[in-house]
């Protein structure tokens, strides 16, 4: 039984491209979710709904399988010259020490495209033992993993109104955790 599905969404505009992952299998999703990256968000706002068209590439029975099938469909875009929405190589939220252990096993930084995507696609099932090898992120790791992400996807020139964060600051919730802008920034 599918646990998730592995889609793409096409900016019909400029050609730009999300890949991502589901586990919301309800019809409703599946045909109109298009994707909820930082830089995705910002351009369905900027290019209507109606600017986009997703496809399934598949459905998973397995969370590991899925994973890499993300992380592996971006490296894909990316070697073959797409420019993408995705901030990060895909998978789990302990992006950084699955990019440290890539490292480790065969001396690729998703930064070089093309041995990126040689190393995840020459061993899918190294890929998969060093996924479940990092395991799931401690509360701290999730947090600064958003916080990175949101640092290079958000728009932090000038002081939030809302929560005082700085420029070049996280917008912050009343626990101290980071949150996406707040509206008006």
């Amino acid at each position: 039984m599918a646990i998730g599905y592995l889609y793409i969404t096409r900016n019909l505009d400029d050609g730009w491209v999300y890949a991502g992952q589901s586990s919301r299998l309800d019809e409703r999703n599946v045909s109109q979710y298009l994707g909820s990256g930082d830089l995705m968000l910002q351009a369905i706002e900027a290019h209507g709904v109606s600017a986009f068209k997703k496809e399934i590439l598949g459905y998973y029975d397995n969370q590991n399988d899925l994973d890499y099938a993300e992380i592996l469909e971006i490296a894909r875009l990316r070697a073959e010259g797409f420019e993408l929405y995705n901030s990060g190589v895909g998978g789990p939220r302990t992006e950084s020490r699955f990019i440290g252990a890539m490292r480790c096993e065969f001396g690729v930084s998703p930064v070089v495209f093309s041995a990126w995507y040689r190393a995840v696609n020459s061993h899918p099932e190294k890929v998969k033992g060093l996924l479940l090898s990092v395991g799931p992120p401690s509360t701290e790791e999730f947090y600064w993993e958003l916080e990175r992400q949101l640092q290079v996807t958000q728009d932090l020139g000038k002081v939030c109104g809302k929560c005082a964060a700085g420029i070049t600051q996280v917008c912050r919730t009343k626990t101290g955790k980071p949150t996406r802008n707040h509206a008006g920034r």
